[in-house]
């Protein structure tokens, strides 16, 4: 097997499945309302309300997950500040203490978790439409295939046997447990750096400052921001610990010489795991990348050259450049 398919979302939009994450938050709205209000007033996303027929709420949500790394957490804290330690009140008691950062982790608990549910349920309700003859495509079965999606279109379209695609983010079933979903931001950049008392402070000056510091940040609330923190570990998609999860499988492509990347964006959050596939496969390999627009050639072009492809190695083609019908 000298092939390596890598499946993107465009591949399934290709064979008409309703599968981006538009959609997605059109299911949100319609059945986890909760979970699309979190991210209409804390994320700051597009209300798709009134849309659902129009072009443009095609692609106000495609940014999906690295938008998850824009969590307002100054929101969240606001929305629920009316929790926070008043141990000069009348009614305090000390386990107040902990009211505060209680809400914060019920928020990131349940939000994270129901998330996950929402798309696993989305993924499996997914119609597979009848298969239109003019966009079937011609895939080797005798391949490597990688698939970013967690879709059964590759076996329902073209039976290919399911040990021979790598799920490398899960694949849709009746849990959500191993579906991955979320930013490429390291979770550490999301802390808030400790405050520096200015330069040249005498002693007294210094106490002071130290003093004001301290007045603005309470127990209670610092051990709230603490709990919302846990958000944006949550939410990383940890890509390291992945691919070091799917050595074998990366070790094994390394006889590849031609890599068809499918309805692929080459986004940020997925730009690990192509390095790898570029370190790993023939460096004299070649490349057949997708494009929808001809405004993202450019951007599939420069992505794959920064990460060691020479550019002669590289042919930009049109997915329908690979239906049955433009091959025969």
């Amino acid at each position: 097997m000298k092939t390596l398919y890598i499946i993107g979302n465009g591949f399934d939009l290709h064979h008409n499945l309703q599968t981006d994450y538009n959609s997605f938050g059109l299911c949100l709205r319609s059945d986890f309302s909760e979970i699309y209000e979190h991210l209409l007033d804390f994320f700051d996303f597009a209300d798709l309300e009134g849309l659902e027929s129009s072009e443009e709420h095609k692609h106000l949500w495609s940014q999906f997950e690295s938008d998850l790394a824009n969590l307002d957490s100054d929101s969240v804290m606001d929305k629920f500040s009316h929790l926070v330690a008043d141990p000069g009140g009348a009614d305090f008691r000390d386990r107040n203490w902990g009211d505060y950062s209680f809400e914060m982790k019920s928020f990131v608990d349940n939000f994270c978790t129901n998330l996950l549910i929402a798309f696993n349920e989305f993924i499996n309700s997914v119609d597979y439409p009848s298969l239109d003859e003019r966009v079937r495509l011609k895939l080797s079965k005798n391949a490597f295939y990688l698939s970013f999606n967690y879709t059964e279109t590759l076996q329902r379209y073209y039976q290919i046997e399911d040990s021979k695609i790598n799920y490398i983010h899960g694949r849709a079933s009746d849990t959500c447990k191993d579906i991955v979903l979320g930013h490429a931001i390291e979770p550490e950049n999301f802390i808030e750096p400790e405050p520096i008392p200015p330069a040249y402070l005498t002693p007294e000056q210094l106490a002071m400052w130290e003093e004001s510091m301290s007045d603005q940040q309470d127990f209670s609330t610092q051990i709230a921001q603490d709990e919302l923190h846990r958000y944006f570990k949550n939410t990383f998609k940890p890509t390291t610990e992945i691919i070091e999860k799917n050595e074998t499988f990366f070790k094994s492509i390394s006889i590849v010489k031609k890599v068809y990347i499918l309805g692929h964006s080459l986004s940020d959050v997925d730009l690990p795991y192509f390095k790898k596939i570029i370190d790993q496969v023939d460096p004299n390999a070649r490349y057949f990348v997708t494009y929808f627009f001809d405004s993202e050639k450019s951007s599939r072009l420069d992505r794959l050259i920064s990460l060691g492809v020479r550019e002669q190695n590289i042919k930009l083609i049109k997915m329908l450049s690979l239906s049955v019908d433009a091959l025969i």
